[in-house]
């Protein structure tokens, strides 16, 4: 008697133990589905803003669309932008460039895009920030500046305000060294290792910009989507050919070679004038309004 007693008890322990288990873990993972639920429905809502936003902007233009289509691209920016805590890494590798931590870098958009026909968001290349005429491309993978373009004329180094002019090898060391301390915002590179080029365009006294440019070894990379060539030159014989509604042999590429380059330009008042880097992928557009 006592036996089935303590079963009977074991069991109703074991029943409780399994409801308070059960209950427990509802209190710990319907809070976690709640959150995702909403967070899904978030994203949801931004791409169907994002739809909308992009589908609007290629609309008919009317006489008073200029100002309508302005607003709506600011609008489609803040709805692409990644979080503001996000970029703070962004502007901190171009206040660090101009060695200035007082800079006033403003975020403009970046150039990710709504494709209709794949229905999705096209990831962005790289972000634009100005300050004031200058303009900054970041990836925000890594948020390192991957392009400037100094419109200012105001962003360098120069020796002092007299007319004194450097040399290109002095312009050389600067650049190289400039590279090498700023390797945070621009990233790390072995320059012994690339193949280096100089040239110039002036009349190489007072008015004299140099050019330095670093080049890497060509790679194979694959393309997002195919790029098509159609060309009556093609050989029927190729492989992957096709005919287009003209009856002219196209064919598909996935593939291409390209090769990552470094590239420098300043004057020889040691002003910058532009910089690219193509060694963390294809640099994207930059926006502007």
């Amino acid at each position: 008697m006592n036996r089935k007693l303590s079963a009977e008890n074991d069991r109703k322990v074991m029943f409780l133990f399994a409801i308070s288990m059960g209950i427990f873990s509802l209190l710990i993972l319907l809070p976690l589905y709640l959150s995702m639920e909403r967070q899904a429905k978030k994203e949801s809502d931004k791409l169907q803003s994002i739809k909308d936003t992009t589908i609007a902007l290629n609309q008919p233009n009317s006489l008073t669309a200029t100002t309508k289509n302005s607003d709506l691209r600011k609008k489609l920016c803040s709805l692409k932008a990644r979080p503001e805590p996000e970029r703070t890494g962004a502007i901190k590798a171009i206040k660090d460039l101009l060695e200035n931590p007082q800079s006033e870098v403003v975020y403009v958009c970046d150039d990710s895009f709504y494709s209709q026909e794949d229905d999705k968001i096209i990831p962005a290349k790289t972000e634009t920030y100005s300050v004031g005429l200058d303009t900054f491309l970041v990836n925000p993978s890594s948020n390192h500046v991957v392009q400037f373009s100094i419109k200012s004329g105001k962003f360098g180094f120069p020796k002092d305000k007299s007319n004194s002019y450097y040399t290109q090898k002095e312009l050389e060391d600067f650049v190289r060294n400039y590279i090498s301390k700023h390797s945070s915002s621009l990233g790390s590179f072995d320059l012994s290792k690339l193949q280096f080029e100089a040239g110039q365009k002036g009349d190489g006294v007072s008015d004299t910009n140099y050019f330095f440019t670093w080049k890497g070894e060509s790679k194979t990379v694959k393309l997002d989507k195919p790029a098509i060539t159609c060309s009556l030159d093609i050989p029927k014989t190729e492989p992957g050919v096709y005919y287009d509604d003209k009856g002219i042999p196209c064919i598909k590429h996935y593939e291409t070679t390209l090769q990552p380059t470094l590239q420098i330009a300043i004057t020889n008042k040691r002003y910058f004038l532009n910089y690219s880097n193509s060694f963390e992928g294809e640099v994207g557009r930059e926006i502007t309004f």
